[in-house]
């Protein structure tokens, strides 16, 4: 059975208020990452970073290329992402609840402006660790109301590779309006070969009719780690998917490609800007992301503790 948790954690007004005023007042010595997140607080509320980050086997580090301790290895995860500055994180890669609470709790330490919340979507044989899991972070002091969904878990888990797709539901109150995002995570079959390219086609072969189905006129973002090794990039195996298709007619192509490599680029393991992590809008949000600078629509993100950068957009949620 699929099970998922949703872990929260609340800072108090004042606490917050007192480490915003010593940020201030600092001229050095500041934790860089407190004065990124300081920053990005203050950015207009209708604009928004989303971001997906593989994080290579969150909480097992003796399985990735980190080479330290667990708590270190999550420790400089939570530096990643505050100094990253997106609000919502799509994670690939966590190894099991344990390990998302003890994220939470590295980064509500470290991180001298933001709550962060979080959920997780267990493997579906209800394994703990080793099964690469999904998971959403995210600040809950921009993002007040949070649901969380594993779609798809009917089917058979074959195309998947036991990883069904995890949807959050994110309302956003900004300036007078209140609007609803929902995130679909991914983590496909990596690797190349035609038995691993036809997984990856199977899965998004049952995952666009239902996304067509039931979220046509939703604010819809998919992201995550797509795995698209035969063909990278935008327009190699994801446009072969039919992602781009224009299925209700309205000459306007369901979903774009928002951030990660545009071109298939040859794998090489000392550079983690893959061309395999990627996110997706759906036509309803093309106005939101061409309302930011070019330089924000499209980012790779550093990383100490992962073979994948992180890859992020920027949305102005004032143009819906």
């Amino acid at each position: 059975m699929l099970r998922f948790i949703v872990a929260d954690t609340f800072r108090s007004v004042s606490a917050q208020i007192i480490c915003f005023i010593a940020l201030s007042l600092c001229l050095t010595g500041c934790d860089s990452s407190s004065v990124l997140a300081e920053n990005t607080a203050n950015q207009p509320s209708s604009i928004i970073d989303i971001a997906t980050y593989n994080i290579q086997s969150l909480g097992q580090p003796e399985d990735s290329r980190f080479n330290g301790t667990q708590q270190q290895q999550i420790q400089l995860a939570s530096k990643d992402i505050i100094q990253g500055g997106a609000e919502i994180y799509a994670l690939q890669e966590v190894a099991d609840k344990p390990t998302l609470a003890l994220l939470l709790k590295s980064l509500n330490q470290s991180d001298q402006i933001n709550s962060w919340g979080g959920a997780i979507s267990l493997n579906h044989i209800g394994h703990n660790r080793n099964q690469h899991n999904l998971a959403f972070i995210y600040q809950q002091n921009i993002i007040k109301n949070a649901s969380f969904q594993t779609l798809l878990s009917h089917q058979d888990s074959w195309p998947f590779v036991n990883r069904y797709p995890f949807m959050m539901t994110a309302k956003i109150h900004s300036e007078d309006s209140t609007h609803t995002l929902k995130l679909v995570n991914f983590h496909l079959k990596c690797c190349r070969g035609k038995r691993n390219n036809k997984r990856r086609a199977k899965a998004m072969a049952l995952v666009i009719p239902y996304l067509n189905r039931h979220h046509n006129k939703d604010n819809m973002i998919l992201l995550g780690d797509l795995n698209v090794a035969g063909k990278g990039g935008a327009y190699g195996e994801i446009r072969d998917w039919g992602i781009y298709n224009d299925r209700d007619n309205n000459n306007i192509p369901d979903y774009f490609h928002a951030a990660g490599s545009v071109q298939d680029t040859i794998y090489n393991p000392s550079n983690t800007d893959s061309d395999i992590d990627h996110i997706l809008i759906s036509d309803e949000l093309k106005p939101a992301w061409d309302a930011v600078s070019n330089s924000q629509r499209n980012r790779y993100l550093n990383t100490r503790v992962s073979d994948h950068s992180p890859v992020v957009t920027r949305l102005d949620l004032s143009k819906l």
